[in-house]
């Protein structure tokens, strides 16, 4: 009843009065909806200050780790650095056939009669690789095929050296083992542009040696001796002395002047493809067997 009394109060109202009291509970419930509105605002600006800081920490964190990673970095590349200046010396990965090749050299005027790779012996962060050498020269030559063994840019030491008088020759035999050292630890080369190898070049520098094989190709059979065989990460390689150098050799390597391609190589012998005229037949393909201590044999 009171209810109705003061709606009935205020519909005697005066125009003014109503819109006075409409205005004002317009003004109240605006009030009320900018209050809830704001505090619906600040509450999620909070959380979006709080969101802020917890990722301002986690890019500190972030900056840290990488400030700490670069700095480790650095230390990697300068032991790598490291680690390839104290590898320099040593035999790189597949490098047997060079330093072979380079035994060779030093042993020019020389006669080889054995070089005899051994098994490679394998220690902690290195392997030694026995290679047994027999050569036969005057006192002169192997003193100097002894001092350039020692010179030779890749570390080797030498064991059990014996010298010999040949009977009835005014030679010497000479025998030893030479170890050489191969890395155990890979390490990655550094990268170097293309363009800073070519500029890196001499142009006045010699040529290229030409490999064995086209040396070889212009040798009869009957001159290549069989003396070592040893493998590498690409194959078997076989040891082939001619004219007192040493030449590695590898399956599909051409020999001799008859067209011979090396088909097979094995520890005790070396199997050639050769293509002959035969009268009366034409081109045939014959095999060819060349053994340790120059044994050969046609099939």
């Amino acid at each position: 009843m009171n209810q109705a009394l003061s709606w009935g109060a205020i519909a005697a109202w005066s125009w003014p009065r109503k819109l006075l009291l409409l205005v004002g509970g317009g003004v109240l419930l605006l009030g009320l909806g900018q209050g809830a509105h704001l505090r619906a605002g600040d509450a999620a600006l909070a959380r979006a200050q709080a969101r802020g800081a917890e990722l301002q920490v986690t890019w500190q964190q972030q900056a840290d780790q990488a400030a700490r990673l670069a700095g480790e970095q650095a230390r990697l590349l300068q032991l790598q650095r490291r680690l390839r200046e104290a590898q320099a010396p040593l035999l790189p990965e597949g490098g047997l056939p060079g330093l072979l090749q380079d035994i060779a050299a030093t042993g020019r005027g020389l006669v080889f009669e054995q070089v005899n790779v051994l098994a490679a012996q394998a220690r902690a962060e290195y392997a030694e690789v026995p290679i047994q050498v027999r050569v036969v020269g005057d006192f002169s030559q192997l003193s100097g095929f002894v001092d350039a063994l020692l010179g030779l840019p890749r570390r080797a030491t030498l064991h059990d050296l014996q010298v010999s008088p040949l009977d009835g020759r005014e030679q010497l035999r000479l025998q030893l083992q030479l170890n050489a050292y191969a890395s155990g630890v890979p390490v990655e080369a550094p990268v170097q542009a293309e363009g800073a190898l070519m500029a890196s070049r001499n142009p006045f520098s010699a040529s290229t040696p030409a490999p064995a094989a086209s040396v070889l190709e212009g040798l009869p059979v009957d001159q290549l001796e069989l003396v070592g065989h040893l493998a590498d990460p690409r194959g078997a390689v076989a040891l082939i002395r001619a004219a007192g150098a040493l030449y590695p050799v590898r399956v599909g390597d051409r020999l001799g002047p008859d067209q011979g391609r090396v088909v097979r190589v094995e520890a005790q012998q070396l199997e050639l493809a050769e293509r002959v005229w035969v009268e009366g037949g034409g081109w045939v393909v014959r095999s060819r067997v060349i053994g340790v201590n120059a044994q050969r044999s046609f099939n």
